[in-house]
């Protein structure tokens, strides 16, 4: 896991935002060496903490788990968290476990957002076997 830090200002200078671009995989071992890094910058004084995720090929409950810890961190010292460019299989990682619920989130493409891609919900009927579904009698359905 690479971790880069960006300074930057924004807005005025009473408004400040530190950018951290994180890159490679995120998993148990490479988030208990970032956490330290991150609740660092947390306490620094800054009013944003921004994570860019673009880079980051590999996220699991780990890494989920480091965001929801830092974002208690962030939300206890009055900073907003925002993670920016989340794409591929991190977005869909970070949306089924509810990151995206507590977490202000920018997704980088249509498919991670949960518009378009495959269907992650069960099927319905054809339209051949919805008649025969509907002729179906389960128990308690006797004078139907």
């Amino acid at each position: 896991m690479n971790i880069n830090v960006v300074r930057v200002t924004s807005g005025t200078p009473a408004h400040t935002t530190v950018e951290v671009a994180l890159g490679g995989e995120l998993d148990m071992a490479s988030a208990e060496r970032i956490e330290p890094a991150l609740t660092r910058l947390v306490y620094s004084g800054e009013q944003e903490l921004v994570l860019e995720l673009s880079n980051v090929t590999f996220c699991d409950s780990a890494g989920a788990e480091l965001f929801e810890r830092v974002n208690r961190r962030c939300t206890a010292a009055h900073v907003r968290l925002r993670l920016r460019n989340i794409g591929g299989r991190t977005a869909l990682v970070l949306r089924a476990l509810g990151v995206d619920r507590t977490i202000s989130c920018a997704f980088s493409s249509p498919a991670s957002r949960g518009g378009g891609g495959r269907r992650h919900g069960p099927r319905e009927p054809s339209r051949e076997a919805r008649p025969a579904l509907a002729r179906q009698q389960y128990p308690g359905d006797v004078g139907r």
